[in-house]
């Protein structure tokens, strides 16, 4: 049964492999006894990020977050803490957005801090530490620099493949505890 679902992940479109995995985790979460509630959450901090994703060069805020889905601070809080915190997990995706930006930009035409300010990063001093820290190289290294370095391959976003790899790899390690 394992092997036949892994299958389905390496040839499913993005929005079957979507919805496998939606069946396939209210199928586990059954299994250990927790009903709909984890799926729930999943489906809300999916949900959320998916908001945040298409506001990240604006100003979001919590008040906002809990606003648009009807939830308390300590929930918006609780849902976030597996990524980091709500800020956390912003600063992680301006950073990549940054990254890939800086990576296609013309070294001549744009500055480091153009980019840095365009995705919300007033600072200059705090930004390149957060950069740094975050791929292990200098934002001005990575100006005009192609996607394809090591460096680049671990910090650009996931693409969908990688998600199809991501959840065999989840579901092959999970059917080996179970």
């Amino acid at each position: 049964l394992w092997s036949q679902i892994l299958g389905e992940f390496e040839t499913t479109s993005r929005a079957e492999a979507a919805q496998l995995c939606d069946g396939l985790l209210r199928f586990v979460d059954a299994l250990v006894g927790h009903g709909g509630s984890k799926v729930e959450t999943v489906r809300t901090l999916d949900a959320m990020q998916h908001y945040l994703e298409s506001r990240l060069q604006g100003n979001v805020t919590v008040q906002d977050l809990c606003a648009q889905f009807g939830v308390s601070r300590a929930t918006l809080y609780r849902l976030f803490e597996p990524v980091g915190g709500v800020q956390a997990h912003l600063t992680q995706r301006r950073l990549k957005r940054c990254f890939n930006e800086l990576s296609r930009a013309e070294p001549g035409e744009v500055t480091v801090m153009d980019v840095a300010r365009s995705w919300g990063f007033r600072h200059p001093s705090s930004f390149a530490r957060q950069f740094k820290k975050a791929f292990g190289v200098s934002p001005s290294t990575v100006l005009g620099q192609p996607l394809e370095t090591d460096t680049s391959r671990r910090s650009a976003p996931d693409a969908p493949e990688d998600m199809h790899r991501n959840y065999s790899r989840w579901l092959h390690d999970l059917s080996d505890t179970l």
